[in-house]
C-alpha cells in the first residue's frame, strides 16, 4: 500500500514537472508578437523548437479540396498541417495523362504532411523575384517529394525548372497506400503474379529493422544491393539500379533478362521511367519473376542470395528507390530544409521527410478533384529573375495555362544552402 501510494505521488510530481516544462516551452516558442517588456530580452528557441506544425492551434484557414489548396499557394497562405484534408494527394507531375509516366503500375503521392511543408516553403520564400532564392525553393520541395538532391553544375544547359504539381482526390475505389515492403509484395503477388515467399519478404525487410545508430536507410540499400554511388555530399551520386553494373553480381544476374515489347521485338530489361526505356512496371516484373526469381526458388537457392535482387527489382521496376523506408515516411539524404543547423550536424532523424503514399497510376482525367500548379506560383507578367518572362503550359485535363520558368544559377555558390543550411527560421 505504501509502494502504492509513493509511485502515486511521484507520478503527481512528474506530471506537474512535464505541465510546468511544456508551458514553458509554448512560452518560449510564442513569438515576438506576444511578447511583453518582461520577457522582450529572452533570446529567441533554438530552430529546432519552432513549431512546425501545432495541433492545439486552431485553423484560421482549412484546405479541403485542391482548389482550396491551389488558392493558399497562389496567395502564399499557410496553414497547420491538421487544418488539410488527409484526403488530399500531392504528385510532381513528369508529363503524359497520367499521374506518373504511363510505364508505372503506381503513382508515388505525398499526403497533408508534406503538402503543409511546401506551403511553408512557398511561404517563405515564393515571393521572391531572386533566381537564387527561387532555386532553394525549389531543391527544399524536391527534397520532400524525394528526389535526389545534388549541386547542379553551372552549365546554361542545366538550369533549375519550375515544379508542376497535381494535387488531387482519388475515386472511391481507388485507396491510397502505405508503401511498406509487404504492400509492395502484396501488389505483386495479386496484381503482377509474382510471389515473394514469407521468409524471402522477412529477410529483405530484418536488415531495416535492425538499422545501427546513425545508419539510414541508403545505406541498408546499398548493402543489401551492392549497388554504390560516388562521390561526396553535395556532389554525388546516389546508389541506383539504373546502371546494374555499379550493383553485386547478383543483382546484375537477375536484371539482366530481356523483355518481349507488343511489336513482338526482344530488348534488354531497363530501369522502368528512365530516358528511351518502354518497357512497363508490369512487363519489368514478369522478366525478373521468370527469368530469375521462379527458377532460382525452383532450385532451392537460399534466399539469402535473393534478397538484393528483389530489393533492386522493386527500384528497378516501380521506383521504389533508396530512400523507399518500408514504414511509410519519405527519407532524403540531403539537407533537411526545416532544420537550422548545417548538413554535417543533422543527423539521420533529421532526414526523415512527411507520410507517403502509392496509388495506382490513373488517368489525371479520372481524378474526382484535381488542380494542376507550378511553383513557384508565377502569372503571365512575371519575369523569370531579371530577364526571361515566364512560359505558358498546358496540362490536359486542366484548360488553364501553368505559368513556368527555368532558373540557370549565377554560380556554384548558390547552392551553400545544402552545406551551411537553409536558415529557413532566419
Amino acid at each position: 500500500m505504501f509502494a502504492l501510494l509513493l509511485r502515486s505521488q511521484m507520478a503527481k510530481r512528474y506530471l506537474s514537472f512535464m505541465t510546468f516544462a511544456a508551458m514553458a516551452l509554448l512560452c518560449a516558442c510564442g513569438g515576438s508578437s506576444n511578447a511583453d517588456d518582461s520577457n522582450a530580452n529572452v533570446p529567441p528557441p533554438f530552430c529546432s523548437e519552432q513549431p512546425i506544425d501545432q495541433p492545439a492551434v486552431a485553423c484560421s484557414l482549412r484546405i479541403e479540396t485542391p482548389a482550396d489548396y491551389a488558392a493558399a499557394v497562389a496567395n502564399f497562405q499557410t496553414t497547420p498541417e491538421h487544418c488539410i484534408s488527409p484526403e488530399l494527394y500531392v504528385t510532381s507531375l513528369q508529363g503524359g495523362e497520367r499521374l506518373y509516366p504511363e510505364q508505372y503500375q503506381y503513382a508515388w503521392a505525398n499526403g497533408s504532411t508534406n503538402a503543409h511543408r511546401y506551403l511553408e516553403i512557398n511561404k517563405r520564400w515564393g515571393q521572391s523575384t531572386n533566381p537564387a532564392i527561387l532555386i532553394k525553393m525549389l531543391t527544399a520541395i524536391d527534397t520532400f517529394i524525394g528526389f535526389p538532391v545534388y549541386v547542379r553544375p553551372y552549365v546554361a544547359d542545366n538550369p533549375v525548372a519550375s515544379l508542376i504539381l497535381a494535387v488531387y482526390t482519388l475515386p472511391e475505389e481507388i485507396n491510397a497506400q502505405v508503401p511498406a515492403f509487404e504492400s509492395w509484395f502484396k501488389i505483386l503477388e495479386t496484381e503482377l503474379d509474382v510471389f515473394v515467399p514469407l521468409e524471402l519478404g522477412r529477410l529483405m525487410v530484418d536488415p531495416y529493422t535492425a538499422i545501427a545508430n546513425q545508419e539510414d536507410v541508403v545505406e541498408v540499400f546499398s548493402k543489401i544491393t551492392g549497388c554504390v554511388g560516388s562521390g561526396t555530399y553535395p556532389n554525388r551520386d546516389w546508389p541506383s539500379t539504373e546502371n546494374p553494373a555499379s550493383c553485386s553480381p547478383e543483382v546484375q544476374m537477375a536484371l539482366g533478362f530481356t523483355v518481349q515489347l507488343s511489336t513482338g521485338e526482344q530488348v534488354p530489361a531497363c530501369k522502368v521511367g528512365s530516358q528511351g526505356c518502354l518497357i512497363s512496371s508490369k512487363q519489368c516484373f514478369q522478366g525478373f519473376n521468370d527469368s530469375y526469381l521462379v527458377p532460382n526458388l525452383a532450385n532451392n537457392l537460399d534466399y539469402s542470395a535473393l534478397v538484393g535482387p528483389l530489393r533492386a527489382a522493386l527500384a528497378f521496376c516501380q521506383d521504389a528507390n533508396p530512400f523507399n523506408t518500408g514504414v511509410g515516411l519519405g527519407f532524403n539524404t540531403s539537407a533537411n530544409p526545416f532544420a537550422c543547423t548545417p548538413w554535417s550536424e543533422q543527423n539521420v532523424a533529421d532526414r526523415y521527410t512527411g507520410r507517403e503514399f502509392i496509388a495506382k497510376n490513373i488517368k489525371l482525367t479520372d481524378l474526382p478533384q484535381l488542380e494542376i500548379l507550378a511553383l513557384p506560383a508565377l502569372q503571365q507578367d512575371d519575369i523569370c529573375g531579371e530577364s526571361g518572362r515566364v512560359e505558358p503550359v498546358f496540362y490536359p485535363p486542366q484548360e488553364k495555362a501553368i505559368y513556368t520558368c527555368t532558373f540557370v544559377p549565377a554560380n556554384q555558390s548558390v547552392f551553400d544552402f545544402l552545406t551551411q543550411g537553409y536558415g529557413f527560421w532566419d
